[in-house]
């Protein structure tokens, strides 16, 4: 069975050690929402997985200003990367899935699409783009970029299908493409929005999936747990298991480095996450400034806003 970028779930899970899932106090099941600590400690305020998740600024003010202040920031680098990204293994999946369910042997054809596909991508974030302020140079870095993820992508998918041989056709794409797909889920239930976008994988155990790119951080593990949570209150199946695929590409426009890192989603890790949405709740909720941190991460788009203050200017 297919996983994503070519490794099953039950592989990844196998060579890293996790032989049982984690237990999981029902207390903290994305379905207990109505009792604490699951429940949001105010209604009416609904926040985005990755804000409750985000370490990036250490009192969380560029929440603060986002969302209370309303000062808008340039969309970072990593975000538009993994916009793209992730646009590409859907436009990936979806041909493979169509040709497969046609004729096997049109497997091969995936390659040739990719700028094609690629362009249309491109297009629709179009407005991304401009918005992340990106140079022609930079988005030729990312259309290279994404012509290496295209092709990696396309051979796992055929070295799946030649290792299929005999299945019959109307299975072959369920047992050959990615198996995790993005799932809309509302996770208002649990203070949320209520259209996050969630890679679930449809078949064996429970888990959500996300690509990054850049360095491992414990937001990205802390994020699971918040997607785990909304996908169990929306859908009251258990979610004990997250995978965390971190994309790099050392030379630009060839194939990628993927490093895959499974996560339990624990009581620990719940725990965590709840904290920090009961703290940004009420930072929305009550308009309470966190104040400006001592040292303020490099390239945050609210460095100015932010030093201005400090300054008595703002």
């Amino acid at each position: 069975m297919y996983g994503i970028f070519g490794r099953s779930l039950s592989d990844i899970l196998r060579e890293q050690g996790f032989t049982h899932p984690p237990e999981v106090s029902r207390e903290l099941r994305g379905w207990e929402y109505n009792r604490h600590p699951v429940r949001p400690p105010v209604r009416g305020v609904l926040l985005p997985v990755s804000s409750v998740a985000s370490d990036y600024c250490p009192t969380a003010r560029d929440l603060y200003l986002a969302r209370v202040v309303g000062i808008s920031r340039p969309p970072s680098l990593p975000l538009v990367k993994g916009v793209l990204y992730h646009g590409v293994l859907e436009a990936v999946i979806t041909l493979a899935t169509n040709l497969l369910s046609r004729d096997p042997a049109l497997v091969g054809k995936i390659p040739a699409r990719g700028s094609e596909a690629i362009r249309r991508v491109l297009s629709e974030h179009e407005g991304l783009l401009r918005r992340a302020g990106l140079g022609a140079r930079d988005v030729e870095g990312l259309r290279l970029n994404m012509l290496g993820l295209w092709n990696f992508e396309a051979e796992r998918i055929a070295e799946a299908v030649r290792g299929l041989r005999g299945i019959p056709r109307e299975k072959l794409a369920f047992r050959a493409v990615p198996v995790a797909s993005e799932r809309r889920i509302d996770g208002s239930r649990v203070g949320l929005s209520e259209r996050l976008s969630v890679d679930a994988f449809r078949v064996g155990l429970p888990a959500v999936f996300e690509m990054k790119t850049g360095k491992p951080r414990e937001s990205h593990r802390l994020a699971l747990a918040g997607y785990a949570l909304a996908y169990e209150s929306a859908r009251r199946e258990p979610v004990d298991f997250g995978i965390l695929a971190y994309v790099d590409f050392p030379v630009v426009g060839e194939a990628p480095k993927v490093t895959r890192v499974a996560c339990p989603i624990d009581d620990g890790l719940r725990a965590r996450f709840l904290e920090e949405r009961d703290r940004k709740l009420e930072i929305v909720s009550e308009r309470q400034d966190p104040g400006v941190p001592e040292r303020c991460p490099k390239g945050c788009g609210f460095w100015r806003v932010c030093r201005r203050e400090r300054r008595g200017r703002f």
